[in-house]
């Protein structure tokens, strides 16, 4: 990976605390295994691989060499699946995002989306899908909210380059949250939908006649 996924430890902390969590199953499974290791030079033997997966990480990769790695560790017939959400969330405010728009990293532009489209083109498998219309409802705090929205990479930015403006940006925020929700706690739950997309990808099959 060309470029970092977290600013600092207690970035990184910030997001475990307020991400989406995946299902309790898959993180049994996934606990099975963990090694670190670029996503462009994976240590997997060619051709060994079912199923190679990546959340809301792949905007970071570099394309060309991923999706030669990938092809390169799957099996034929084995699948490549990319899964990433976007900012647009239900319960976002427009002043909110529109500030943080100048502080996004330059490689993601306005939407990471686009990478992921990107992606799914250079893709050469004959079999794919893309998707973007998986919607996920979630309960969390009105705190737990602006805490998430904290571990995007644009208000760190922006936390960096003007503390007092970004943490007054969460305040406000966060009183028109408690204002329109008729309270005036911050652990009120209110409803989150987030906007997942997604593309699959199916390696062709070897030719039984050149097998």
């Amino acid at each position: 990976m060309a470029v970092r996924l977290f600013e600092d430890q207690q970035h990184a902390a910030e997001y475990l605390q307020h991400r989406v969590r995946p299902d309790e199953v898959v993180a049994q499974i996934m606990g099975q295994l963990q090694e670190k290791c670029p996503a462009e030079d994976l240590p997997m033997d060619g051709g060994s691989v079912d199923l190679l997966t990546s959340m809301t990480a792949a905007h970071w990769f570099d394309r060309p060499r991923f999706l030669l790695e990938v092809d390169r560790v799957l099996k034929p017939g084995g699948c490549v699946a990319l899964l990433s959400y976007g900012m647009d969330m239900e319960l976002e405010h427009g002043d909110f995002f529109t500030a943080l728009i100048p502080f996004r990293n330059p490689h993601l532009g306005t939407s990471s989306i686009q990478i992921y489209k990107d992606m799914y083109a250079l893709c050469s498998y004959p079999e794919k899908l893309w998707y973007e219309g998986l919607q996920v409802r979630r309960d969390i705090t009105v705190s737990g909210f602006i805490g998430l929205v904290q571990t995007f990479t644009a208000f760190r930015k922006y936390l960096e380059t003007d503390p007092r403006e970004a943490e007054e940006l969460c305040r406000r925020i966060r009183n028109k949250l408690l204002d329109a929700l008729q309270v005036s706690i911050p652990d009120a739950d209110v409803t989150m939908v987030t906007k997942y997309f997604y593309w699959i990808a199916r390696k062709p099959q070897e030719d039984k006649d050149n097998s």
